[in-house]
């Protein structure tokens, strides 16, 4: 015989994830969009990153856009539903148009 018990049962929830950066929320229309709490380690030959400490952060889309834009040597990109390659000329120019940042 199965004996029942009810609880009331708490349930952490995220309520927003703000970048790092500017401060401002990363959340989308339906998701969290951006760099979302993702890390980084110091290794024991880290010369600015201390050994042994891990630091976890998110940069907003815009935030990585701009970090994207500071990059000198150009970064990949692939789509992720038919896995082309993309140039990183048509995604600049993508990522650079109205309907991209229609408030900037």
């Amino acid at each position: 015989m199965k004996i029942l018990e009810t609880r009331e049962v708490l349930t952490a929830i995220t309520k927003d994830i703000i970048c790092n950066k500017c401060g401002n929320s990363c959340r989308g229309i339906a998701n969290y969009c951006g760099l979302i709490e993702t890390c980084v380690e110091g290794n024991y030959d880290s010369t600015i990153l201390e050994d042994g400490k891990k630091y976890e952060f998110s940069l907003c889309e815009k935030c990585l856009d701009n970090l994207f834009k500071d990059f000198k040597i150009r970064y990949n990109c692939k789509e992720i539903i038919n896995k082309n390659n993309e140039s990183y000329d048509k995604d600049r120019n993508f990522l650079s148009s109205d309907l991209w940042w229609p408030d900037s």
